[in-house]
């Protein structure tokens, strides 16, 4: 068990006989009060989670970690403990959420310790992995917080001795009121509207952010006190001066709004670490640039800092981004339309785009909102970053997204206002509660068990009108299983802090997770695997039905000996057969029926903005896991190889060129997918080669965007560098890609992974 989760016990444990909601603000004040305030050497920036998860001198060794492991499992079986069979994918690394000792290790140590009480406790291997995760997990990432709540079917249970402890997470808070109001503000405007409330549940409600921000506010000033007593010990004096800065702004911000830039940043990142302690994850900083630009602006004209300074700090808060323990895929939301539908783009925006290319660091994902009326001016700063080779930014159309969420309920100002989450997840800023990573749809797997299923069908569209029903049933059980959860996160969800951070939840009297917001949450449902789907289709539709080379049932033979004796069939299918990405109309026109159909599926549950809904999403970071998961498909792919990522081309196969591959991807009508999309392109660095790479690159964007495209991203690497990387991890530690919806060193991945990014198409300029 982590250090939070003893933590959160030991204050449930004292707070009994208050009500849930005192009790959960208590307990988010005793998170804060045993946060050490760390402050490193060197930093400008108060703030470390650090202080809560401390880091370990070294990696345990693997009969170190035998030891304990054995010991504990021993200790669990001697007290009787119930071993659950909840972790399903406790072999699927993407999932492991304890830094502790790494995956490899426990998964091994697992593995031994399961064989070793065969006929003495007859434990699993899912079984001894999960005891000890929970044991060893020390992340900061508080999955662990749900997963102890979660039931074997995926519903939630809360109990007064052991109630579950929810958190504001994926979500965009409201930093622009509390870098005007500042928490004494805050504080203020709670009790005045509690002295006015109507009912007990109400007043117990305010009676709770008070406690909340009251804790969050003694926090800031122990973090001032921090920087006075090692202001005590310093001998150098330059550090000495700073140190004596940085305790100033704190006392500020404690007691008081931001009055300038330098508190600003101080008091944005003080909110967000205590998000992170409380244990939110896939945080956003919103529209940053939108809040953070006036107080800039006030600074420069004052003469109180200077461009070059402002960069300075606003590095260093992004050296904080990227602190071991923070967590990862915190976005950052520049540019776009303001609520009034004039251009965002400001001084600010510049700041940040330059600030990411300078430090070159994986976090905050950049993400830069574009449209029609969009400074022309950005365009030369997008390149730069590209040539950077970090994977920032990830361009959003404006002029399609925003028509896309006022058509689903969003009042016009709002949907202007909208922002990314984590990696390509749509939200209305401020105004949301958390969003919900409700299910992934491995539609190449559905499309197989729809093969199955109709292995006798007599025309290509009696297989796809299965295939069709397939995708509805399943559909059916996910948003009723979801819905009950929902269900359950209403009568037992609670965050007084983040409930004070998000609009109109003060105003009403209600807790984020009880109604509060205007707008309810909203669940991305995400369809993986697109390409290989349709290139599957294609060829089934090509070889079965057109041509008739071989039966359907004869073709799922072949599948289901995963090509064994059938290499030349499966060359055909690899190079022969149309592939999405190509502009080849018989294909494309498959995956925009299929994408259509998915989308409408998803959308008809929908009863947003009424109450909660969900969303459909082309997205997907884990396709070379979930590929591993199911068999060979029709499109040449073999059994456990990745699938295809997101709305993007199956890996390799988008071979005619660039705008064909931007092409094939616009056929889409993109305004069906509000919860967004992931297009990731890979371009060789020699793109950028004379005067006219600049000018081609920014033409295809443009191009991409008019015709319709929602989102795009890019890795500007060679395949030579990412096979040396792979070879000599040692010699690449600083070399960042795009992964999915986020950015990444590329030696910290998966090999499954690297090699998925590396077989991606690395498009060359013609000539």
């Amino acid at each position: 068990m982590s250090i939070r989760e003893d933590l959160i016990r030991e204050s449930f444990a004292e707070t009994l006989s208050d009500p849930f909601p005192i009790r959960r603000a208590k307990g988010f004040c005793y998170l804060l009060d045993h946060t050490e305030p760390v402050i490193h050497d060197h930093e400008t920036i108060l703030g470390s989670l650090i202080g809560l998860f401390p880091l370990r001198a070294e990696q345990l060794s693997l009969e170190s970690i035998y030891r304990e492991a054995s010991s504990h499992i021993r200790e669990l079986i001697d007290g009787r403990y119930e071993f659950g069979e909840e972790r399903k994918t406790a072999q699927l690394e993407y999932d492991y959420r304890g830094p502790r000792v790494s995956y490899s290790d426990l998964k091994s140590v697992s593995q031994r310790i399961a064989a070793e009480t065969t006929g003495n406790g007859n434990l699993t291997f899912t079984q001894v992995f999960s005891a000890l995760e929970d044991h060893f997990c020390d992340s900061p990432q508080a999955i662990a917080l749900t997963r102890l709540a979660m039931r074997t079917d995926g519903t939630l249970e809360s109990t007064r001795e052991k109630p579950l402890w929810t958190m504001t997470h994926h979500v965009a808070a409201d930093y622009e009121k509390v870098l005007v109001n500042g928490y004494p503000g805050i504080l203020d405007e709670a009790a005045a509207l509690m002295d006015k409330a109507e009912s007990e549940e109400a007043r117990i409600f305010y009676r709770a952010v008070i406690i909340s921000i009251e804790g969050a506010i003694a926090f800031i000033r122990r973090y001032a006190e921090a920087a006075r007593e090692k202001r005590e010990t310093e001998t150098d004096p330059v550090r000495r001066a700073e140190l004596a800065e940085m305790a100033r702004i704190a006392e500020n911000v404690a007691d008081a709004p931001a009055s300038d830039y330098r508190e600003a940043v101080q008091l944005f990142w003080f909110t967000h670490l205590m998000l992170c302690i409380a244990g939110g994850i896939s945080l956003s900083a919103g529209r940053f640039d939108q809040y953070m630009n006036p107080f800039y602006q006030q600074d420069l004209k004052a003469g109180r800092l200077d461009r070059s300074e402002a960069l300075e700090l606003l590095a260093c808060l992004w050296v904080k981004f990227n602190e071991p323990v923070i967590g990862p895929v915190q976005n950052l939301t520049v540019g776009g339309m303001t609520p009034e539908g004039s251009d965002g783009t400001n001084p600010m925006t510049y700041l940040c785009l330059e600030t990411t290319r300078t430090v070159k660091l994986p976090y905050p994902n950049i993400t830069l909102r574009l449209f029609q009326g969009t400074d022309e001016n950005i365009y030369p700063e997008i390149s730069r970053m590209i040539k950077a080779g970090t994977g920032h930014p990830a361009l959003l159309n404006d002029d399609v997204m925003v028509p896309a969420l006022h058509e689903a309920g969003a009042a016009l100002e709002h949907a202007r206002d909208y922002i990314i989450q984590g990696c390509t997840e749509v939200m209305i800023a401020k105004r949301q509660p958390p969003w919900e990573n409700g299910h992934k749809f491995a539609l190449p797997d559905l499309l197989n068990q729809a093969i199955r299923e109709r292995l006798d069908a007599t025309s290509y569209q009696d297989l796809l009108t299965h295939f069709k029903s397939v995708i509805s049933t399943s559909m059916d059980v996910v948003a009723e299983r979801i819905k009950q959860r929902w269900e359950e996160l209403h009568r037992v969800g609670c965050d007084p802090f983040g409930s004070a951070l998000v609009q109109d939840c003060l105003e009403r009297g209600r807790d984020i997770y009880q109604g509060g917001t205007r707008y309810p949450a909203t669940a991305g449902i995400s369809l993986m695997g697109l390409a290989t789907t349709a290139d599957s289709l294609a060829a089934i539709k090509r070889l079965v039905f057109d041509e008739g080379k071989l039966s359907l049932r004869e073709f799922w033979a072949v599948l289901e000996r995963n090509f064994e004796g059938d290499e030349p069939f499966r060359q055909e299918l690899l190079n022969r057969m149309p592939k999405y990405g190509n502009d080849d109309e018989y294909v494309d026109s498959i995956a925009g029926d299929i994408a259509g159909f998915f989308c409408r599926t998803v959308l008809k549950h929908n009863e947003w903005p009424e109450r909660e809904a969900f969303v459909p999403r082309l997205h997907s970071y884990i396709s070379h896991i979930t590929g591993g998961l199911f068999g060979a498909t029709a499109d040449g792919r073999q059994a456990g190889e990745p699938m295809s990522d997101a709305a993007s081309p199956a890996q390799g196969r988008d071979h005619v060129g660039p705008t064909a591959t931007m092409n094939s991807v616009t056929k889409f009508d993109y305004s069906q997918v509000p919860g967004g999309i992931g297009m990731n392109m890979k371009f060789h660095p020699d793109i950028f080669r004379g005067a006219d790479g600049e000018r081609v690159f920014v033409s295809l964007v443009k191009a991409y965007f008019q015709r319709g495209g929602l989102q795009i991203s890019f890795n500007l690497v060679g395949k030579e560098t990412l096979e040396d990387a792979m070879a000599h991890p040692e010699d690449h530690q600083n070399l960042i890609v795009r992964v999915a919806g986020f950015n990444e060193y590329f030696c910290k991945l998966d090999p499954k992974l690297q090699r998925d990014i590396l077989e991606r198409t690395a498009h060359e300029l013609a000539g």
